[in-house]
């Protein structure tokens, strides 16, 4: 099985308050960004892929022994 590739953005990112979610379970990290943009639901930023904008965030490859942990 390959590593699995996730976005994230906000407090996922390094350096962010709930990077140790990710912290220990991936094993390559990249700047990246995606088309959309982000709405603001109450505890956390909802993306909208189907709006235009630009989303900043991470794509990290998480390795497949951690999938069941995040």
């Amino acid at each position: 099985m390959s590593n699995l590739p996730i976005f994230v953005y906000g407090t996922l990112k390094r350096s962010e308050k709930n990077h140790r979610i990710l912290c220990r379970n991936y094993c390559a990290v990249f700047t990246a960004e995606v088309c959309g943009s982000l709405h603001d639901i109450g505890a956390f930023p909802m993306a909208d892929i189907h709006s235009s904008g630009i989303i900043r965030g991470e794509l990290y490859y998480i390795r497949p022994s951690c999938y069941v942990d995040i």
